[in-house]
């Protein structure tokens, strides 16, 4: 683009994101009394978490996985032994069930738990719906306490991203929300959240 055309536009629409970001970062540091302005712009790009709908993304990620896709993950490599149908399946489910953790840890590392929360509540929603298919899906079958194991992982890693900060046990868990969204695992996510195995994922 010709330098007169980038001074018409201006510069920073021309900017990639990450430069975006850093002259928006090196701004609020200079100005700080813009960063009230610059979070609520922020909250309102990043726009609110419907947890239904997080519900509805997670079980039909789940739901793409299929038996075949068991069966191609079980096929041996040269460098790795291979897995047996009931660890294929786990792995594949791990691993579309990551996304949604991710989202919740990135609202949680920019200090927005109130849309880290609303994630949190659709990945348990989701997780419990998926009972609902355990008698339909040769995958999930391949995989027992799937959902309730992952929904225990979760909310540890809810609770141990609150460590080192202001709350000496970890995170809280939101008030009511097991008994709400996952009464039947409640009593188990919180024994499990004593167990000393490291939650190795």
């Amino acid at each position: 683009m010709p330098a007169s055309s980038r001074r018409q536009r201006g510069l920073l629409p021309t900017l990639p994101d990450a430069e975006a970001a850093r002259v928006l970062r090196d701004l609020v540091a200079e100005h700080p009394r813009l960063r009230t302005e610059a979070e609520g712009l922020a909250r309102r790009a990043l726009g609110r978490v419907d947890p239904a709908v997080v519900a509805r993304e997670l079980v039909a990620a789940i739901n793409e996985v299929s038996f075949m896709d068991v069966e191609i993950r079980c096929e041996p490599l040269p460098e790795y032994p291979r897995l047996e149908p009931a660890e294929a399946a786990w792995e594949l489910l791990r691993e579309q069930v990551e996304p949604f953790r991710a989202e919740m840890r990135r609202l949680l590392s920019l200090g927005l738990e109130d849309l880290a929360q609303a994630t949190l509540r659709g990945i348990l929603a989701g997780l419990s719906s998926l009972r609902r298919y355990r008698g339909r899906s040769c995958v999930l079958a391949s995989a027992p306490d799937f959902e309730q194991e992952t929904a225990c992982r979760v909310v540890r890693e809810w609770v141990d991203s609150g460590w080192g900060r202001k709350w000496k046990h970890g995170r809280p868990i939101p008030d009511g929300l097991l008994d709400e969204v996952v009464p039947a695992w409640s009593e188990h996510i919180l024994r499990s959240l004593n167990r000393p195995d490291g939650w190795a994922w």
